[in-house]
């Protein structure tokens, strides 16, 4: 066969390769770098495929090298394949030619162990059996010559060790090699290092040498190995390896390019786990409609679920066994409950939620004007507490609130009316009345009167005066809780001792005058200033008529 007619086998494997599952193979189709093996099987029912090809580069004699391979992994610690591989010779004729054809079984044994809690740990150690044997087949072009041929049989431990993305492994055991002129025996060894920063792509290099029992130490077999290896899924897909072989124990070392292509089917997919179905709604005990809940399983691992909203029900698989189920909703009790699952079973598991009575109390009441006795619309009833909020009286002047127990300060208020405070203490049911009357707003200070005059020199009241004291009664009728002092003045004309005692005679007549009409003498207070408190100029007659004069001051309210 010509070099192009092995291109052509390396690339129509690949395109038939790419079609299928999941394999991480070396050469051997076992779980491996290029030529050193990893010390545990792949996954268990795993059945590798793998194409291999090194096509150029430099070599005395050989041009390429074609590897195809089988492996399987029937258990967890057990791995075998079997490859069938050819050197391509450039012959002494400048024929081409690919033999001897060659058969490899091998046989590995190994198991990971892995330490850590999160278990990205791990020491593997194996055992490997290789076999390597030459028959007589051929495919040659022109050529009259035919290469040696070479068998062999190894034995060899194996021990790897990774911690996350890092993994090494060696290689090193005992091999026989037969050949035509006899016998020999030779010690195979190899290390590999492997980086993967992505669970798709790693790094790595090896190197393999296989030496005679009387040179250990000689390199003339050693081959260095980088290698890519990229997959299209962490366990599963395709995987490409691209490598670069170098001999590096000769003067001119030669070197090769090789691409690899693996794929896998798994052969012992694990069975379905066994499934049962548990259904069921959730609804108010008291108006039977569904609930928006929330079902979780306390003691497990299974996420919450939630029933629909608008009809409360909710449907999920779970696995055989037995399973607390909680069913809640805000503003209900919540409910356990247990139940058993058996494989393939549907069960119907209902809950009616009670919904949580929060405490309450009614307060009720009427607000009415103090002096009419009317309804006060539109008064404003607040709590002391911002998180309670405010209601308004209507057209009748009744209020009505529910509220949560405790003590409360109310406040009633309008544009127009003193506000009222209320404290009050309310119990869980309890059913309240509270009826509350609103006055005129006290004044702060009093209106602005006419002057009140008299005879001259004189106690007595002109008549003129009679509706400026009518207005004083009308006030202090309005506001009975308001006490005022009548203060008399007078200019400075005269005598002081004369003007003080004139100013005490007309504002206790100005008080007698207002008891007259009704007012508590309580409420009324009566004293002369006499010419001690001028508000005008006393050497003027217009400041002498501003001094004489009566005044009104609360005094308490």
């Amino acid at each position: 066969m010509k070099k192009t007619s092995l291109s052509l086998w390396a690339i129509l494997s690949f395109a038939l390769s790419v079609t299928s599952g999941f394999a991480s193979p070396n050469r051997w189709a076992q779980n491996g770098f290029l030529d050193v093996f990893y010390s545990y099987p792949q996954k268990q029912g795993l059945l590798s495929i793998s194409v291999l090809h090194l096509g150029g580069g430099y070599s005395n004699d050989v041009y390429g090298h074609v590897y195809s391979s089988i492996g399987f992994a029937p258990l967890s610690f057990l791995e075998f394949s079997a490859a069938v591989h050819g050197d391509g010779y450039r012959t002494d004729d400048n024929n081409y030619l690919i033999g001897p054809i060659k058969i490899s079984p091998a046989l590995k044994i190994g198991y990971p162990f892995y330490l850590g809690a999160n278990k990205r740990f791990f020491i593997s150690p194996g055992l490997l059996a290789l076999g390597d044997f030459s028959t007589s087949s051929f495919w040659n072009g022109d050529s009259t010559t035919q290469p040696p041929t070479t068998s062999a049989f190894d034995g060899r431990l194996i021990f790897g060790l990774g911690i996350e993305p890092v993994n090494f492994n060696i290689n090193a055991g005992y091999g026989i090699s037969f050949d035509s002129l006899g016998s020999g025996s030779t010690l195979p060894y190899g290390i590999s290092i492997e980086v993967s920063p992505l669970k798709f792509l790693s790094f790595g290099c090896e190197v393999s040498n296989r030496a005679s029992m009387d040179s250990f130490f000689s390199i003339s077999n050693m081959t260095l190995v980088p290698l890519i290896r990229m997959k299209t899924a962490p366990a599963g897909g395709v995987t490409f390896d691209l490598s670069a072989p170098i001999g590096i124990g000769n003067s001119v070392p030669p070197w090769k390019i090789e691409i690899g292509v693996s794929v896998g089917f798994d052969l012992m997919k694990p069975p379905k786990p066994p499934m049962a179905t548990l259904a069921g709604k959730v609804i108010s005990e008291e108006t039977g409609e569904g609930l928006s809940a929330k079902i979780s399983f306390p003691g497990s691992e299974i996420q919450t679920v939630y029933a629909d909203s608008l009809t409360g029900i909710f449907t999920l698989g779970l696995s055989p066994g037995a399973y607390r189920v909680r069913a809640e909703a805000e503003g209900y009790k919540w409910i356990e409950q247990g139940i058993i699952l058996q494989d393939k079973e549907a069960k119907l598991l209902d809950f009616a939620l009670v919904k949580i009575k929060e405490p309450r109390a009614q307060l009720s009441g009427i607000v009415r004007d103090n002096k009419s006795a009317e309804a006060i619309e539109g008064v404003l009833v607040s709590f002391g507490d911002s998180s309670i909020p405010e209601v308004r009286t209507d057209v009748l002047g009744i209020f009505k609130v529910t509220l949560p127990p405790g003590s409360y300060s109310l406040t009633f208020s309008k544009e127009g009316y003193a506000s009222e405070n209320v404290g009050l203490t309310l119990q869980d049911g309890d059913v309240r009345e509270l009826n509350v009357g609103l006055g005129l707003p006290k004044p702060r200070e009093l209106p602005e009167f006419q002057n009140i005059f008299f005879r001259p020199g004189s106690a007595e009241i002109l008549e003129d005066s009679y509706p400026a004291l009518e207005e004083v009664a009308v006030f202090l009728k309005e506001y009975p809780d308001v006490r005022i002092e009548i203060q008399g003045h007078t200019d400075s004309i005269g005598d002081e001792q004369t003007n003080l005692e004139i100013s005490q005679k007309r504002a206790d007549a100005v008080r007698d005058w207002l008891i007259n009409q009704g007012i508590d003498s309580t409420r009324l207070m009566s004293r002369g200033y006499g010419e001690t408190r001028p508000i005008g100029d006393n050497r003027t007659r217009k400041g002498q008529e501003e001094n004489r004069r009566i005044e009104f001051v609360i005094v308490s309210e």
